[in-house]
This record gives structure tokens, C-alpha cells and sequence, in this order.
């Protein structure tokens, strides 16, 4: 909490939870700890998930039992369909670059569809790990199974990373109501993408990773706009918000790299990735009437940066420091009171 706090995060996601990993959360929450509104997914096994279907729903029932609406939830079931492309497990329709190999898919695609499919009937949001364009092809399917297979409700599933996308399966973000939930630090032509990434998938299919503006605005073809929000995947990256929206905007890396930012056309403008880091959070926190914007009636989660980061050059986000956050108007950074 104290980590989060420090860089005016107020709400989290911890999106793999095994057996009795709540615990924390609801003993911290219990003692007035808990200063980050989180949501806790449960992790599904393809080996063990149908022994699940019946565990998760009473873990769930336990963390809402416990009477702290607004600060803990457990409403999310995590899959993870492969794995990540610097070590050749992401899934992809064309093999990697001078193999035969296709990835490792962490779940057989017609048994990720049934599991997606259970969970859904059991009121579960499901947020899945796709990478690869396989994968990611996949989760989809999954979704569009899902609200084929059980009545319509609120579910807003999230597909988590989104790197590698098929152009045909672009427009099935919107047409299914997917949020796209993007790690934006990744964005940019630094040496892991260099060194590891590129070379495993060639030029083409590099020119066309994290298409965030593509997803957002649709394409003349397919004019549906998806809902994209903003993750760290913490801690194997950076959780400094401010850090993820300067690449997200500029899409190049600290020291410049490459000038005019990498495949520029998908850069979002800071309006759009601000939006993203807390509207869209919000609306995938299922909180989106009373948290994500600054308004009369809203809560009180807020931020208080040293500058102005809207104007001056993007750069200037690495030199932001944050003086306060406040979590439903009571301080929990930078001092105390209100």
C-alpha cells in the first residue's frame, strides 16, 4: 500500500491470487490498513479450474462477507492464455522466426473457452493474460462463448497486455466489450525489444505491436472504439504512473529513442491516456459512477503532482514528484489529515 500510495495510486488490481492469498487483505483491511482500494482475481488452473468453480465463489463470498464494500472486492478470475515472446512461449498463429514452434499455450483454446464460459455463469469478470496473437485470438473466442453460452449481464472482460494482435481481430475488442488493459511502458524500442522481441517475430509483426490507437479510435473499416485502461503488471515493471503515460504518449524511450516515437501512429495523447489510467481503471473496477473523474459526488481518490503535467514536454513526467494522495478524502501520502 505504502509502494502504491507513494506514486498516488488508489486502486489496484492483484491479479493472481492462490489459496488463502486474501488473507492479508482482509486482516489489513480489518485494521484500517488498507489504503489502496484493490480487487483481488482469483488465479484459474487449467488442471484444477472445474474443483474452482465451487471454491472461488466461497473465498468471494467471504472477502464481501467481511463488510468492506468500496475498499475490497473479489469479483475477477485471471487466465492466462500463454505466456511472453522473449522467451518463446507467447502464442502466435505464425511461428516464431526461423522455427516451427507457435508458442506454448498455457490452455488447450476450446478448454479456455469452457472455463471462461463457467466462471461467467458464476458472475466472475475474467481477465486474461494474451500476448501472442494466438493467445490473444483465443481469449477472444473465449468471451464471444461466453455471451453466446449464458444471459446477458455486466461483465466487462479485460484482455491484459495485448501485444501482438491479428488485424482481424482487432474490432472483436469492440464488438465484444472488451476493455483493453495495456501496459504502455512496453511501448517502446528499447534494447529488450531489440535484443529479444523483435528478432523472434520480424519486422513485420513488430511494426504492429500495442496498437492502443488503433483500439481506441477503430478503423475506417471498423469505427468501434474499445475502452482502454492502463496497468503496471508491478512489480516485474515500474508502478510509477508517470512513467507508463510518458511512453504511452511519446512511445520512445528515455533517452529519445527513435525520434517521432515507435509506430507513432498508435501514441495516444495525454487527454486519452490519462483517461485510460483512471476513467478506464475505474470502468474496470466497475466504479465508474463515483470514482475516475474529479467531480461533485465523486470519492476523493486523488493525486497532488509538483507540476503541471499537461503542459511542457512529456519528458518532464519523469521529473514530476508526488506531494499528496488522498483515498476518499483522507490523506495517506505526503502527511497527514485531510
Amino acid at each position: 500500500c505504502r509502494i502504491m500510495n507513494e506514486v498516488g495510486i488508489t486502486w489496484m488490481q492483484d491479479a493472481w491470487i492462490d489459496d488463502a492469498d486474501e488473507e492479508p487483505y482482509l486482516e489489513l483491511a480489518a485494521r484500517g490498513g488498507l489504503t489502496v482500494r484493490s480487487n483481488l482475481a482469483f488465479r484459474a488452473d487449467p488442471d484444477h479450474w472445474r474443483s474452482q468453480l465451487v471454491t472461488f465463489p466461497e473465498r468471494r463470498r467471504r472477502v464481501e462477507g467481511a463488510g468492506h464494500e468500496g475498499l475490497l472486492t473479489a469479483r475477477t478470475v485471471k487466465f492466462f492464455a500463454d505466456g511472453v515472446i522473449e522467451n518463446g512461449t507467447a502464442a502466435l498463429i505464425d511461428p516464431y522466426v526461423g522455427t516451427c514452434s507457435h508458442g506454448m499455450p498455457v490452455w488447450e483454446p476450446t478448454t479456455l473457452a469452457e472455463a471462461v464460459v463457467a466462471f461467467d455463469a458464476l458472475g466472475f469478470q475474467a481477465h486474461i493474460h494474451a500476448i501472442g496473437d494466438a493467445g490473444i485470438r483465443a481469449a477472444l473466442d473465449a468471451i464471444e462463448a461466453a455471451r453466446a453460452a449464458n444471459p446477458d449481464w455486466d461483465r466487462r472482460p479485460v484482455i491484459t497486455h495485448v501485444q501482438l494482435v491479428d488485424p482481424a481481430d482487432l474490432p472483436r475488442f469492440a464488438e465484444l466489450g472488451v476493455i483493453a488493459n495495456f501496459q504502455a511502458l512496453w511501448a517502446q524500442r528499447d534494447d529488450l525489444m531489440d535484443v529479444l522481441t523483435a528478432p523472434r517475430i520480424g519486422p513485420e509483426r513488430t511494426a504492429r505491436q500495442y496498437p492502443m490507437a488503433r483500439l481506441l479510435h477503430g478503423t475506417p473499416e471498423h469505427p468501434g472504439r474499445t475502452l482502454l485502461s492502463t496497468g503496471s503488471d508491478w512489480p516485474v515493471s515500474t508502478n510509477a504512473p508517470l512513467e507508463i503515460l510518458r511512453v504511452a504518449v511519446t512511445r520512445v524511450t528515455v533517452d529519445g529513442r527513435p525520434p517521432g516515437g515507435w509506430i507513432p501512429q498508435e501514441r495516444l495523447t495525454l487527454p486519452e491516456a490519462l483517461t485510460a489510467a483512471t476513467y478506464g481503471c475505474a470502468v474496470q473496477a466497475y466504479a465508474e459512477h463515483d470514482r475516475g473523474r474529479i467531480e461533485v459526488g465523486y470519492a476523493a481518490d486523488l493525486v497532488l503532482l509538483d507540476q503541471d503535467i499537461t503542459v511542457g514536454p512529456p519528458a518532464e513526467m519523469l521529473r514530476t514528484r508526488t506531494v499528496g494522495t488522498w483515498l476518499g478524502g483522507r490523506r495517506v501520502h505526503g502527511g497527514q489529515g485531510r
